[in-house]
């Protein structure tokens, strides 16, 4: 008896796999589901199929009727259609170099400009002001206008200058649209080797190698990078910069016969949204134009500042009273 109530107990817990529930495939909400998924992908493919068809058909019937009225005026008389074409060919290729010539008239409408804002700020100079508040003044404009000629191409810039108590380092003189935080940056073009690696950026070595640098800014696993090696990175940040290359153009000056190449007196830094914009050689040559009026300005000042200077050291002083 024991055996048989042991026996009848295991057989009362356990219960036959014919007898268990049953979930999934047999129930009702999911094969409804399925069924549905299926009926909708057989009808968009069916009704694909059929609106391809269609157009298809009518598409080839258009082009069979158009093909069939050519082949027909073309036997009848060709010439009419090959002074089409020519004139077709003769529009595209006016209209492509008027296009183009009213770039180059717009460019060289914006150098006349700047020309003339240079001119008019070395004759509005003000001798009472400061050599560096001046100085800034027109940087200020002749930036303006540079950034103006590329509208919604370049979206910042600043000039970058030897300070004037530390000349070993570049600092910005004048920018446009820059945020209140970046215009402390200072780039390193001493002669300290060591810092120049880590320090002198992209910018730097423009400065010294005299050279144009156009650097592109590309995002990794890691972050937003650059494929510049001597890029110097100010704050690290994994927000996505607001530019995606910028250009360096160094600004050259006049030649220096000690050591026998030309001075190197700032840099100009532009950025773009767009990557390859600065990749351009005609953008490249525009920017060096205007890299080369900067130029001018800044050895005109330095010249009137030096000959006021020596103006006013050579005046006698006034005599006292006794």
């Amino acid at each position: 008896m024991r055996q048989q109530q042991g026996s009848l107990q295991v057989n009362k817990g356990s219960r036959p796999k014919s007898h268990q529930p049953r979930h999934g495939l047999f129930n009702m909400s999911n094969i409804l589901k399925k069924f549905r998924a299926v009926f909708w992908i057989i009808l968009a493919f069916a009704g694909g199929a059929v609106a391809t068809t269609v157009i298809g058909n009518w598409g080839m019937a258009i082009l069979t009727w158009l093909w069939g009225h050519i082949s027909a005026s073309l036997k009848a008389d060709y010439w009419p259609w090959a002074i089409t074409f020519v004139s077709i060919c003769v529009t595209i290729l006016i209209w492509w170099m008027n296009r183009y010539l009213n770039v180059a008239f717009q460019t060289s409408t914006n150098l006349l400009e700047m020309d003339d804002s240079l001119l008019r700020l070395l004759g509005t100079w003000d001798r009472s002001l400061p050599y560096d508040t001046e100085l800034r003044r027109m940087l200020n404009e002749i930036l303006r206008d540079t950034i103006r000629e590329f509208q919604d191409d370049v979206q910042r810039g600043f000039v970058l200058l030897p300070a004037l108590e530390a000349p070993e380092n570049l600092t910005v003189w004048t920018h446009f649209r820059m945020l209140e935080e970046s215009l402390d940056m200072t780039f390193y073009v001493g002669d300290d080797e060591q810092r120049r690696l880590s320090e002198a950026g992209a910018a730097g070595m423009a400065f010294l190698q005299k050279k144009l640098r156009v650097v592109h800014m590309e995002r990794t696993d890691k972050g937003w990078t650059s494929d510049d090696r001597d890029f110097k990175v100010f704050s690290r940040t994994n927000l996505a910069p607001v530019y995606r290359s910028f250009i360096c153009i160094p600004i050259i000056g006049p030649f220096d016969p000690t050591t026998g190449q030309v001075i190197c007196l700032g840099v100009l830094v532009l950025d773009s949204r767009s990557r390859s914009f600065f990749d351009v050689e005609s953008t490249q040559l525009i920017l060096r134009s205007f890299a080369r009026r900067i130029s001018l300005a800044i050895i005109a000042c330095q010249g009137i500042s030096h000959r006021q200077t020596k103006k006013e050291a050579k005046m006698p002083n006034p005599p006292q009273a006794e």
